[in-house]
């Protein structure tokens, strides 16, 4: 009676899960949608794994359906295992990544081998795809009424404020609309028009019947407008991905070396591979300014992240689902077709699209409904007295991991609230109970970090600082400056982690001693990671600018020109370079490449035709006399390496002292 409680507890569990996951979101955390999802799936995965540990203890024996898919899905959960174990470099970060991060795909992983235990003959064949395809219909519905009543956003609460977005939904972004709403569109079809492939099978349209129509009806009209919201917003920073190229090329830069072609670069480590294998030519595109934790390609990025190995049993479990598919074809074709269509759908989204909830949960659903209609055999491993034992240990084990999650989640929430309050004690306190739940978090530290300089700056930028100030500017500042590291500890191949330090030490200058030595290491670090991003040289190059180093700027914004040759900015940067290193015709002929390039009529077009002027007038003197040309007062105002404006410099006399502790070693120096 016990036992057959729990199995019915399980798929009502189980059946709640499905049917909340496309619509759960929760206002608690920074990110709404893709975050609580995440942490949805995994609690009640673990809930599940209680349960059946409870039936272990009952039962004392393992009942199980054996399935061709067993396997394939032990391999794919091996290749994870070995990936975080030996590639990823922030093994912690890797285990709460949505949502390539162990949990989650374990997560999955244990559900659809649940799903194959806990569902009997009697629930149908396409129960579980039924189950999502309820929540997709509400997607549905509730695009249509936003599309035709937009202004209905105005009257929602605050949580729900975000779906005033035209590019969000409760789904999470649009893309995942996409898949949800092209599942329930193809699987509504299916199931329409199969039955009338068979004229043997032929029935008379029923309630039902109509219903499936009406639902099919909605869907593919909601499909269709979200299809043309994605391309009307396709180059949103929301929305963009990665040039199936680049993910293409990223995938085959892990063959290089044996331990990444088998192991992968680990989870959540793409970006630091895409940064790796950037072309130049990736500056020229509209996309230059951005890097991309995601592949394009779910496929490419498991191929990525946890190599061949990975890669092989992904591949290893689709034939074997499409073989099973096909078997269910010749025996029953009406549901074989079914499943072959939603089949192939979900494994398009997996080639198609970046790895998200949705298509993950399509794909591993569809796997659980073939591995139970393909008739599994039923087998039993009897544990006698140690089946009390195995279900203790068993149960611990997943509370452990409740419990970590637990702290994870709440770390989620107290850096929300340090976002939403008002008041720097509350935001400061909030931001370091989030890192200390959560100290494998790279961005809790780098947030930190930045709020802890700050608040030293605006310290700094009294009129009169007292002694007490400057223990206080000292403390800050040394706090950045040990967030920073922590970050970059965490994960030395990360490029953020490297600007993000970086940006610390350079907004130090006139502050604390020392500070612009530390802030070119960082950045020669962060170009290490990312070899042809420009906008690191510039950064770099306007610290020599800054300090009056002229010939390694310009050699600095040489390079930055080369590497992305129709950017204003890096021109402007490098003609104010030439110009105080008195070399005036080369630095003419960078102005000249600024005017050329920035909009006539515009604000920056008038300063750069300005300084031109300057730059020309300058030239013909410097060829008639042999005395050193100066720059009057009122051209100097124009000679910032940035033209973007920039808050005034915060100055201490004499700067504070911080520890000279190196900086860790950069992604090429470091050793192997």
């Amino acid at each position: 009676m016990q036992n057959k409680f729990l199995l019915q507890l399980q798929k009502i569990i189980a059946t709640v899960l499905l049917v909340l996951t496309p619509l759960f979101f929760l206002p608690i955390t920074g990110e709404y949608s893709i975050t609580n999802k995440f942490y949805l799936i995994s609690f009640i995965t673990l809930f599940l794994c209680v349960l059946f540990c409870l039936r272990l203890i009952f039962e004392k024996k393992i009942t199980f359906l054996s399935t061709s898919l067993m396997k394939p899905l032990l391999l794919f959960a091996l290749s994870v295992l070995t990936s975080i174990i030996i590639s990823a470099p922030n093994k912690l970060a890797a285990l709460f990544l949505a949502p390539t991060g162990v949990i989650i795909l374990f997560s999955f992983i244990i559900f659809t081998l649940l799903l194959t235990q806990i569902t009997d003959k009697k629930e149908g064949t396409f129960y579980w795809l039924k189950i999502v395809a309820f929540p997709s219909v509400i997607l549905a519905i509730l695009k249509i009424v936003f599309y035709i009543y937009p202004k209905i956003t105005d009257s929602l609460t605050q949580d729900f404020q975000f779906l005033k977005n035209p590019l969000l939904s409760l789904a999470g972004n649009q893309i995942e609309l996409v898949i949800f709403l092209g599942f329930v569109s193809i699987f509504l079809t299916a199931l329409l028009i199969t039955p009338y492939l068979d004229r043997d099978k032929w029935r008379k349209p029923n309630i039902f019947t109509f219903v499936q129509i009406g639902a099919l009806v909605i869907c593919s009209i909601a499909f269709i407008l979200s299809v043309s919201t994605l391309w009307q917003f396709r180059q949103d920073p929301l929305l963009v991905m990665v040039p199936f190229s680049l993910s293409w090329s990223a995938a085959v830069e892990t063959l290089k070396t044996p331990l990444t072609a088998i192991f992968g670069v680990g989870p959540g480590n793409f970006l630091s591979i895409f940064t790796a294998i950037k072309p130049v030519t990736y500056n020229m595109t509209p996309l230059w300014s951005l890097n991309f934790n995601l592949s394009h390609s779910t496929i490419l990025q498991i191929w990525s992240e946890f190599g061949l190995l990975g890669l092989i049993a992904l591949l290893w479990l689709t034939s074997t689902l499409f073989k099973q598919a096909l078997k269910l074809y010749r025996e029953n074709k009406t549901e074989g077709i079914v499943l072959l269509l939603v089949l192939a759908y979900s494994v398009g989204s997996l080639i198609l699209f970046p790895p998200m909830i949705a298509n993950l949960l399509i794909f591993f659903t569809t796997a659980a409904t073939i591995a139970i209609v393909t008739k599994p055999q039923v087998k039993e491993v009897n544990l006698s007295s140690a089946g009390t034992g195995v279900g203790v240990a068993l149960g611990l084990a997943v509370i452990l991991v409740f419990y970590f999650l637990g702290r994870s989640y709440i770390g989620e929430f107290y850096f929300k609230k340090s976002g939403d309050t008002t008041k720097a004690a509350d935001a400061y306190r909030l931001q370091q109970m989030a890192a200390n739940l959560s100290s494998y978090n790279e961005s809790y530290h780098r947030t930190f970090s930045q709020l802890n300089l700050n608040i030293g700056r605006s310290i700094a930028g009294k009129k009169k600082v007292t002694d007490s100030d400057r223990s206080q500017i000292a403390f800050y500042l040394q706090k950045a400056v040990d967030e920073g590291k922590a970050a970059l500890n965490l994960n030395r191949d990360s490029v953020m982690n490297w600007a993000n330090l970086a940006d610390v030490y350079r907004n130090m200058f006139y502050l604390a001693t020392g500070a612009d030595g530390w802030a070119i290491e960082a950045y020669q670090g962060a170009i290490s990671a990312d070899p042809n991003n420009p906008l690191l040289k510039l950064n770099l190059g306007g610290i020599y600018y800054e300090f009056k180093n002229f010939e390694e700027s310009s050699r600095i914004f040489k390079e930055t020109v080369a590497l992305k040759p129709n950017w204003a900015n890096a021109y402007y940067n490098l003609a104010w370079s030439l110009f105080n290193e008195k070399k005036y015709d080369q630095a003419q002929f960078a102005m000249q490449q600024v005017v050329a390039l920035v909009q006539k009529n515009s604000a920056d077009y008038k300063v750069a035709s300005s300084d031109l002027k300057t730059f020309s007038m300058e030239a013909k003197k410097a060829e008639k006399s042999s005395e050193k040309a100066t720059p009057s007062k009122k051209d100097q105002s124009s000679q910032q390496p940035l033209q973007l404006p920039t808050p005034p410099v915060p100055k201490l006399s004499p700067p504070v002292e911080l520890p000279t502790e190196p900086t860790p070693a950069s992604p090429a120096a470091k050793p192997q």
